[in-house]
């Protein structure tokens, strides 16, 4: 392999984690800006296969939204030492059009806060 080759592959493994990074501030500028502010208790959280830059595994979790009386299941990365657990009241950010996305944003719990 040429220099060209591995500097191609450079730029666009940077392009990919530029993208996804882009994407994801984007989704939780939406939730700040539009959510709806809720609390809920976590019933179940699962690790999934899906890795997040490297080092967030993404958590398959089960709430129960207190000010709707219903149960929401949402898929969201967190770091490997700070993330929810079972029984925990957190604080979330419901979509405004899709009440089936929502977004943690805080633990109630213990004081962690997992976005800003």
């Amino acid at each position: 392999m040429e220099i060209g080759d591995y500097l191609a592959s450079a730029v666009g493994a940077c392009a990919f984690i530029y993208i996804t990074n882009w994407l994801s501030t984007t989704k939780q500028r939406y939730y700040f800006k539009h959510g709806i502010s809720g609390t809920a208790q976590i019933t179940a959280l699962e690790e999934t296969p899906v890795i997040y830059n490297d080092d967030s595994p993404v958590y398959q979790i089960h709430l129960i939204i207190k000010s709707e009386a219903r149960i929401c299941v949402i898929k969201q990365p967190f770091s490997y030492y700070n993330h929810p657990e079972n029984g925990d009241v957190v604080n979330i950010l419901i979509h405004p059009k899709n009440r089936d996305r929502a977004l943690i944003v805080s633990n109630l719990s213990n004081g962690k806060v997992y976005l800003r």
